[in-house]
């Protein structure tokens, strides 16, 4: 996961592609756990505190730590996407 913090420019608070990798990491966050309480809520039949306790053993208490290397990966993976899509639209739009 650092692999992808490292490409953020850390010297301007005010770079652009820093604030665009943050926010596409962060949808990308938001879509990848959505999709896997869904999944969770759909195998486990469970809502409310049994959904998050659920969750929290899957990310804190599995001492293999498989499910957690596989939800950042993912979530690495969706948020690199999203960064290629986003510098692609931008040269189209500062060419055009």
């Amino acid at each position: 996961m650092t692999g992808f913090f490292e490409k953020v420019p850390r010297n301007n608070d005010l770079s652009v592609t820093g604030h665009v990798a943050i926010a596409c990491f962060l949808g990308a966050l938001h879509e990848t756990m959505r999709a896997s309480l869904v999944r969770m809520h759909e195998e486990k039949s469970c809502n409310g505190h049994d959904l998050r306790q659920a969750w929290h053993e899957r990310m804190e208490k599995n001492r293999r730590g498989d499910f957690r290397r596989e939800f950042f990966a993912e979530v690495i993976s969706a948020a690199e996407k999203a960064i290629d899509r986003f510098v692609m639209y931008f040269i189209l739009l500062t060419t055009c």
